[in-house]
């Protein structure tokens, strides 16, 4: 059977294979990028969100928020203490909750709530705080209410930090290293090593030997983003759509890894390839890292879609109805790319 002799063929790579430079890049460039940046920026082993409270009246919520396992909640008498430790960073978001708007909510009448956010905090560690709080806010009114916050940043005012304008390009790092590289270093090593000429004259067909190349980079990327997502706690609220994000763009660039695999016939010329295309492939984490770029010039390139419903669930608490656009193109890649691989499969066959 077919599915068995690619099976056959992925468990040879992962076997053989594991000790080639490439892999070990692939596993270990991502890993210390990350745990580096994690740690110069201290968020590896960084708090929950951190959530000050004054209550004005006598409000169930304070309570209801310092039982979130999640939330860093510490409670205040005086307003203008809040506001200077939000200022100074001792505080990611800061609360006022006005008199009376327990039985404000419970009648739904309109709650106005004061914010303070320390302009340099996360992204996510803002998305987190906000949405557990309206929750809570909720679930003690037992209906939805209209709520009116008005926010003040405070501090050195906003501002995207280093750790999430670098988190995009560990990623991709991540995919193009493993989803890329892998199987098109390791194509190009068959080539060079005469193994892939004896193994297309057994019933193992080129296809499936392609298949199971691209196999092994998706497997190795797939893992690695998982763990790389893990260590810089950025599952976002979707944690399975997020993992079957990584999986789809780990496919991808397979694909690709594959094309470009087929085509290069040395290490030497491959190399040189990516080194002449790289801009093309790490082009969106750079607008991620200058956020003061114009956004949408990213959406220009094919690895965005890659990246960027990743991202935008990450940093951003996005959901399904988000993305689902971008998730839709970046399915069309997929078919597109995996037409390519079989069109230049097809022709490296007749070749010989």
């Amino acid at each position: 059977m077919r599915a068995r002799r690619i099976l056959a063929l992925l468990t040879k790579d992962l076997l053989h294979t594991s000790r080639s430079v490439i892999i070990v890049f692939a596993i270990v460039i991502p890993l210390v990028a990350s745990l580096v940046i994690s740690l110069l920026l201290g968020t590896l082993f960084a708090d929950a969100p951190r959530l000050g409270v004054v209550d004005l009246g006598a409000s169930a919520l304070p309570g209801a928020l310092a039982d979130v396992d999640y939330l860093s909640v510490r409670t205040y008498d005086d307003a203008a203490l809040l506001v200077r430790d939000v200022e100074a960073g001792a505080l990611d978001m800061g609360i006022v909750l006005p008199d009376g708007m327990d039985e404000a909510m419970a009648a739904g009448h309109p709650v106005a709530v004061d914010a303070y956010v320390w302009g340099e905090s996360l992204i996510r560690d803002r998305t987190t705080l906000a949405t557990a709080l309206l929750r809570q806010m909720m679930d003690l009114a037992g209906r939805e209410i209209p709520v009116m916050v008005e926010t003040t940043l405070l501090g050195e005012g906003e501002a995207v930090p280093w750790a999430e304008r670098l988190f995009p390009l560990v990623v991709i790092m991540t995919i193009i290293i493993g989803g890329t590289m892998v199987p098109a270093t390791s194509l190009v090593q068959e080539k060079q090593g005469r193994t892939l000429g004896a193994l297309t004259i057994t019933p193992v067909t080129l296809g499936d030997v392609l298949i199971s190349k691209a196999a092994v980079g998706m497997l190795i990327t797939t893992v690695m983003g998982i763990v790389i997502l893990a260590l810089n706690q950025a599952f976002g609220a979707h944690p399975w759509l997020m993992m079957g994000l990584v999986a789809l763009s780990a496919l991808l660039a397979a694909e690709g890894g594959v094309i470009l695999g087929t085509l290069v016939h040395d290490i030497s010329t491959l190399f040189t390839v990516v080194k002449a295309i790289g801009i093309l492939l790490y082009a969106p984490a750079i607008f991620y890292l200058f956020p003061e770029l114009p956004q949408w010039v990213a959406r220009l390139f094919p690895t965005y879609y890659m990246l960027g419903p990743i991202v935008e669930i990450s940093l951003f608490g996005a959901g399904w109805g988000d993305i689902v656009g971008d998730v839709a193109i970046l399915c069309g890649l997929i078919v597109v790319a995996g037409l390519g691989a079989a069109v230049v499969a097809s022709r490296a066959a007749a070749r010989g």
